[in-house]
């Protein structure tokens, strides 16, 4: 018969070969969020300087409403493009919370499958 001491320390060992040795795995992806999201902001500005400088150019005082439209849709364009790198970024990040939530549930059942198989006592004749 074993010790609980030695139980234990199977325990551990047998823990310490489940777990990964990464601790922060898919660092390309996560860098690529910082990426896509520092994309999105200069994006943003890009776009919001091309309205400014379309709406004090001299553009509306000669195509009149045709340039207001133009306005319209550079400002509409550039909503859509940073909220489609916005929304990219979040669904990388939302596959990684996925993975790593599954990843850790996988080493709780396989912790709780070896304590049960430990405690499960074999029955004799």
């Amino acid at each position: 018969m074993s010790t609980d001491h030695e139980n234990e320390f199977r325990n551990e060992q047998r823990y310490a070969a489940s777990v990964s040795n990464w601790s922060n795995p898919f660092k390309a992806l996560r860098i690529l969020t910082v990426v896509i999201t520092i994309f999105a902001i200069f994006t943003a500005i890009a776009f919001g300087f091309a309205c400014f400088s379309l709406l004090t150019s001299n553009m509306l005082n000669f195509y009149g409403s045709a340039g207001i439209v133009v306005v319209i849709l550079t400002g509409l364009i550039g909503a859509i493009t940073v909220v489609f790198l916005l929304a990219l970024a979040e669904s990388i990040k939302l596959l990684l919370a996925i993975e790593s939530n599954t990843r850790t549930s996988a080493e709780f059942l396989r912790r709780k499958s070896f304590e049960r198989q430990e405690t499960t006592a074999p029955i004799q004749k």
